[in-house]
């Protein structure tokens, strides 16, 4: 049963008048032609949700933006669900509360760890499904977008023994990737790299990974104290959300430890701020922070169908250019299913700190440690629309956001 981009239409039940049954080969291939062509698309969620009594919609998240499938009817829906809640060993019978589950699979050879959903909505139960490829989350540094000034801030923090390294952005711009790769570039026998994560994304050989367990009183309050007893060198904390973990974590970075974690501010500034929002002493923040990552993702034109045009006086002003310039805008072809854009590129700013700055560091500066260039988010978006890599409308959204 395959699904497919396409025009929207509703597969029909086939003659089938009963619940489908759990063994059904239809169902089974359905899901592994779903779960297939989701990562080979590049989708990093699949929604499957009730529209009315009878309708079911299933969606993918591709490049940041959900695209529609197609249709399918109730009983299909209720046979694909059930399928998926049973390799994530949730329970089937369950449709009255949020569950959640994990499995993976291995496809085109790649072993893809797959997160799953489930949600009571009015009109019947919605799933959704998020992919997660290794081979996409965990990639080597210099290929992750730094320019050159950038990738040497970071590797110089990465090669310091102590201390907090935070990368912030919104839900959705990468954070994890960046985190797992720096996390893979420390990875050899002779360091121990712990991490405390809500959930386990991706699984890290030669990594010890430990999953927050709410029932069990597992925070990551408590669990980085324990890990704090197991000689780590490095520590991952998934996220920090409170004051407790703030205070955990840079108080493991100022016994000898270096620590990553993320952050939801919307720049490297900001997160300083955020620190202290959360009542980490001013003291504490500048002796223990190492830098800060903050990034995006950005839209990328399709190289097939992009066309050139001339800047209006709109933008041309707000690009802070002298005269008009050549940009270039979407069009939409079948590559890039007449979207306009093809693929996601990582934008970033990276502020490196030496002790004693964070706390007194102006906030629209354009240096950091030791006078190093700093390029500010804002700046790298416009240099990529000015190259005709973005959309005006995409870069000038993410600045704005």
């Amino acid at each position: 049963m395959a699904l497919f981009l396409g025009k929207q239409t509703t597969i029909k039940p086939d003659g089938y008048q009963t619940e489908p049954s759990l063994q059904d080969t239809r169902f089974i291939q359905m899901t592994d032609n779903l779960i297939q062509q989701g990562v080979s698309a590049g989708a990093s969620d699949i929604h499957i949700e009730p529209m009315d009594t009878e309708t079911f919609r299933v969606r993918m998240r591709i490049d940041g933006k959900l695209y529609s499938l197609r249709n399918i009817d109730k009983h299909h829906a209720d046979g694909l669900i059930t399928r998926i809640k049973i390799l994530s060993k949730m329970d089937i019978a369950e449709k009255r509360l949020p569950q959640d589950g994990s499995f993976g699979q291995k496809i085109a050879g790649r072993r893809v760890n797959i997160r799953v959903s489930t949600l009571p909505t009015y009109f019947g139960e919605k799933i959704a499904i998020r992919l997660l490829d290794a081979s996409r989350y965990i990639r080597a540094l210099n290929t992750l977008g730094f320019n050159e000034i950038d990738y040497r801030k970071i590797t110089t923090m990465l090669a310091k023994k102590q201390g907090l390294i935070l990368v912030s952005g919104p839900t959705g711009c990468g954070k994890s990737t960046t985190v797992y790769s720096m996390l893979n570039a420390l990875n050899n026998a002779g360091i121990n790299i712990t991490t405390i994560e809500d959930p386990i994304e991706i699984q890290m050989p030669g990594i010890n990974q430990m999953q927050v367990n709410e029932k069990a009183n597992l925070s990551y309050d408590n669990g980085l104290r324990a890990i704090l007893r197991q000689d780590p060198n490095v520590i991952m904390i998934g996220e920090i959300r409170d004051e407790k973990t703030a205070l955990a974590a840079c108080r493991a970075a100022l016994t000898g430890h270096l620590v990553f974690s993320t952050l939801h501010t919307r720049s490297s500034f900001l997160t300083v701020d955020r620190l202290t929002d959360l009542n980490v002493p001013a003291y504490l923040i500048n002796d223990v922070l190492a830098g800060v990552v903050s990034q995006r993702l950005v839209r990328l034109l399709c190289p097939k169908c992009k066309k050139s045009r001339m800047t209006t006086p709109y933008e041309t002003k707000s690009l802070n250019l002298k005269s008009p310039t050549t940009i270039a805008e979407t069009v939409g072809c079948e590559h890039c299913r007449q979207t306009g854009y093809h693929h996601r590129r990582a934008v970033f700013e990276v502020l490196s700190f030496s002790k004693g700055q964070p706390t007194n560091a102006p906030h629209q500066n354009t240096t950091s440690e030791n006078g190093v260039s700093f390029t500010p988010l804002a700046d790298s978006i416009r240099r990529m629309i000015l190259k005709g890599e973005t959309s005006y409308a995409e870069g000038i959204s993410i600045i704005n956001s």
